[in-house]
């Protein structure tokens, strides 16, 4: 098992990573974050103010926060605005787990657009599966193992998310 899902402080989900022994955000968490050092010091919402077409390139895509957090802020200022996004990610389990673990932004039609986009490159539920099994192998001792002030999200945390991506 190489990550775990974790909570951040404002609630959204992010993974603590044992082969590098860090996480992918910020303790703050990765909405947050996304939203302070991505979405706003990009300039996308003051350029989607006087366009009405934004290309976005996420290299390490991740969890996908950083696209997220911009298409959802960019549609509140403007919602007829045509986004296209091509994203960059190595890891298929990092990328499944994407479709699952979205948190903080709440937009059904967001969710399952980047479900639909990624289930067109990966089998989202067999890798899902096994990444469950793996977790539950490992699952009794998880929250020693990470750093102070994060708390990992048990198993049975997760089956929601999975059965929430089918509607």
């Amino acid at each position: 098992m190489e990550f775990i899902p974790i909570i951040t402080e404002d609630g959204t989900i992010s993974l603590y990573n044992f082969s590098v022994k860090d996480v992918y955000h910020s303790k703050v968490g990765a909405y947050t974050e996304a939203l302070q050092k991505y979405t706003i010091p990009s300039g996308l919402l003051e350029f989607v103010k006087h366009n009405n077409e934004v290309k976005i390139l996420d290299v390490c895509f991740g969890l996908g926060y950083n696209s997220k957090v911009a298409v959802s802020e960019i549609l509140k200022i403007n919602p007829d605005c045509k986004i296209t996004i091509n994203a960059i990610e190595i890891d298929p389990k990092v990328l499944a787990l994407s479709c699952i673990l979205f948190d903080g932004i709440d937009n059904q039609f967001l969710e399952q657009t980047f479900f639909e986009a990624i289930s067109k490159q990966i089998n989202v539920d067999t890798i899902l599966d096994e990444y469950v099994e793996d977790v539950h192998k490992y699952s009794p001792n998880l929250d020693e193992l990470l750093p102070s002030g994060y708390k990992s999200i048990e198993v049975h945390e997760i089956k929601p998310f999975l059965h929430n991506i089918y509607y």
